[in-house]
């Protein structure tokens, strides 16, 4: 069985616990305090990205790393904590910044209602306190089902 990156992606129960998880942005509610809608899914780099394609009857090698998996329905809602924080391309702004600010073209904005953006977030103390690790490239092209 592969072993996906970061924290896993099947942890028990409802709630993600802290760690570092991969997925997809669903949407974000700023109303409040601050919550997004989170796909978990499961993150392959190499060389696990082979067994994991090869478990899903995928050709490997895989043509793209990482190779991810998006067959778990669970959906989270998590709070953002505040003082929450976005590295964005290696540039640190607040999250209460960046959910307003970040340009369309970057696939995960206002404009597209945050929505199939895949990225990490960290989570601590129960709530996320980062986003990273942005995969803008990434738009449903084939890796992984």
């Amino acid at each position: 069985m592969a072993a996906a990156s970061g924290s896993g992606c099947a942890p028990p129960g409802d709630t993600l616990p802290d760690g570092d998880w991969f997925g997809f942005i669903e949407g974000i509610d700023t109303t409040g305090d601050p919550r997004l809608t989170f796909d978990l899914a499961c993150y392959f780099d190499p060389p696990e990205d082979n067994i994991a394609a090869a478990e899903d009857g995928r050709a490997v090698p895989v043509e793209f790393t990482p190779y991810i998996r998006n067959q778990n329905p669970k959906v989270f809602e998590l709070t953002v904590a505040p003082g929450a924080v976005v590295d964005e391309f290696f540039s640190i702004v607040a999250f209460n910044v960046w959910v307003v600010s970040i340009p369309a073209e970057n696939g995960c904005s206002p404009a597209t209602g945050y929505r199939a953006c895949p990225v990490w977030v960290e989570i601590s103390g129960g709530a996320v306190v980062m986003l990273y690790g942005f995969l803008p490239e990434w738009a449903g092209d084939g890796r992984g089902p």
